[in-house]
């Protein structure tokens, strides 16, 4: 047998590692080329009786047999099976504040691989929900399931995170895949990694609120940088909308489109590397580190013109809590019902009526006016849906207060 000596010896198993860890790379780097996401196709997160639809279930208030629902034009009949769609997936993003556990931004995302189109459904922080808190309103509902989680840390935050997940998928019958929530000191981090994002400011802003340590000040200008902290205050303005809070959801698709042009004009290594660190320090996920490689492959390269960016249909109204009278948002069930067959359904048959919201959670149906919206009977309905490039393009206006 032949003698290495020592550093013979060392400069085998240096060569050993190598081979090993170039093993260990080539395996990896062939598991995500052919690596796809599954999930059990009979793991349907909403009630549909059994998977028998029928379509002559009207939507009716009890006692009143004339106000129904108009017709989805939702395929119906005795034992459709729901089938998902290979390659469609949906998202629920949701931002919120250590300070009030309030989830002033959540959303749904819908993601088509097959074709690059990417759907993207705001839901208003004020929206009016029945799940037995006093508020009413669903950006209260995860604070309210993590006080009585009975867990602490990041346990309590993926477990409520999860559990509001179930909410919207039981209700607004959408499969939801995955789930992340990060809080503000996250998104002005990721934010400065990107290297800042320009946006155009509509109009002078000026709010301050000592009891949240916040501080308003932008002039009305185009082309104006903003750091993460600054950026922060412009999703987070809302006081000299319009259009109130819908007024800042709108704002916050600027603020998104610009954030993408941002990310993909100017990503280096370096600044992955550094959104990476921040997305692991301070976003809270169910979704598994393979997922987002093959998430991440599959988006790059998409334009702005493959990204829709919609609200909740609904309506801003003024409804009695049982202690005052508070704003909400309140959902148009049949509006909504049909963003969800067209945007967010993965199954190869529409939600039919008689399913969508068979609980009523997101309605009163004791107060009139509030179920009359619910079913699609206002005077104005607030609708904003924009592809991308028509939000970079200016198209999206948001109509602002008058400073006195």
């Amino acid at each position: 047998m032949m003698n290495l000596g020592k550093k013979g010896a060392a400069k085998t198993a240096v060569i050993i590692v190598i081979i090993a860890v170039l093993a260990v790379c080539s395996l990896s780097s062939a598991f995500m080329l052919y690596y796809k996401p599954t999930f059990d196709p009979e793991d349907l997160p909403f009630d549909v009786g059994g998977n028998d639809v029928t379509d002559d279930a009207a939507v009716t208030k009890p006692g009143d047999d004339t106000a129904a629902v108009a017709d989805t034009g939702a395929s119906a009949g005795k034992n459709i099976k729901y089938v998902p769609k290979d390659g469609v997936y949906n998202f629920l993003v949701m931002g919120y504040d250590h300070a009030g556990i309030n989830t002033d931004v959540m959303m749904v995302i819908n993601f088509d691989t097959n074709t690059g189109k990417i759907a993207l459904l705001q839901i208003p922080r004020d929206t009016y929900v029945e799940v037995g808190m006093v508020s009413h309103k669903l950006n209260a509902v995860f604070g309210a399931i993590k006080k009585n989680s009975g867990k602490t840390g990041s346990d309590s935050i993926l477990y409520s995170l999860v559990e509001f997940k179930s909410l919207l998928e039981k209700n607004l019958c959408i499969k939801i895949h995955y789930s992340a929530i990060m809080d503000l000191a996250g998104f002005r981090n990721i934010v400065d990694a990107v290297g800042g994002v320009t946006v155009d400011i509509p109009a002078d802003m000026d709010y301050e609120d000592p009891t949240q340590d916040l501080y308003i000040h932008f002039k009305a200008g185009n082309g104006q940088h903003l750091d993460g902290a600054a950026a922060e205050k412009f999703v987070r303005f809302r006081s000299g909308y319009v259009q109130a809070d819908i007024g800042r959801v709108n704002a916050q698709k600027v603020f998104m489109t610009a954030f993408l042009q941002q990310v993909k004009s100017n990503l280096t290594v370096d600044r992955l590397a550094k959104i990476i660190e921040q997305v692991y320090s301070y976003v809270t996920t169910d979704m598994p580190v393979a997922d987002m490689i093959y998430m991440a492959k599959a988006a790059f390269g998409i334009n702005l013109s493959d990204i829709t960016m919609m609200t909740l249909p609904g309506t801003a109204t003024w409804v009695w809590n049982g202690k005052q009278n508070a704003s909400y948002y309140v959902m148009n069930r049949p509006e909504t019902l049909k963003y969800i067959n067209e945007y967010f359904n993965i199954y190869n048959t529409d939600i039919s009526d008689d399913i969508f919201d068979k609980n009523f959670v997101f309605t009163n149906e004791q107060d009139n006016d509030v179920y009359q919206i619910y079913l699609g009977n206002a005077d104005y309905v607030i609708e904003s849906k924009f592809s991308g490039d028509e939000i970079a393009g200016g198209e999206l206006t948001i109509p602002m207060l008058k400073n006195d």
